[in-house]
């Protein structure tokens, strides 16, 4: 997994260099890009979600959207994404906040159950409720706090791409999250 983070830290503590989690370091021009490929050797290419902050206006359409591509889905409150106001230079901004699908994924890490783990179609990683045992562990393991729970289905929410199809990608009205052509980085 690739993911860009401008003013990340490289250490990998999820803080930028102002000790913030996160986007917050991003200026309004940042984009994000996020990357889950798949360790075929004959197909590397995987999905790639593009965040053009500058883009986002906060209508709220991704957080919509990803919530009712999923079970029990009926309110922003059970998106896998986010909206975060952050402070950007000159005013303040709406910046979509989803998970990156890192490639030593903390949330794999420390699961003793095994419930996360990488999508062989998508590159995804994907939570296995069948296997999860409600620890609430991968949850406090993300260093950029990507993964929430939901405190009525006792479950751990986490982006998983909608299966190969993002759905806040299709429903974003200014492109502001989008999935280019190609992997790798994306421009806006």
């Amino acid at each position: 997994m690739q993911a860009t983070q401008p003013g990340a830290d490289p250490g990998g503590s999820g803080r930028d260099r102002g000790g913030r989690r996160g986007t917050a370091g991003l200026s309004r021009d940042d984009e994000v890009t996020t990357k889950a490929t798949t360790d075929t050797k004959e197909d590397t290419m995987g999905l790639v979600l593009r965040v053009a902050i500058d883009r986002c206006n906060g209508c709220g359409n991704c957080e919509l959207a990803c919530a009712f591509a999923h079970p029990r889905g009926t309110a922003p409150g059970h998106s896998r994404i986010r909206l975060e106001n952050r402070r950007l230079a000159p005013a303040r901004r709406a910046t979509p906040v989803l998970c990156l699908q890192c490639d030593d994924a903390a949330c794999v890490a420390v699961c003793p159950a095994h419930a996360p783990a990488r999508n062989d179609t998508t590159g995804a990683i994907e939570l296995d409720a069948s296997r999860c045992i409600r620890c609430r562990s991968c949850v406090g393991a993300c260093p950029f706090g990507n993964l929430s729970w939901d405190n009525e289905a006792h479950a751990a929410l986490k982006c998983d791409l909608c299966h190969g199809d993002p759905q806040c990608a299709r429903f974003c009205p200014t492109g502001a999250l989008a999935r280019p052509a190609r992997p790798g980085p994306a421009h806006p």
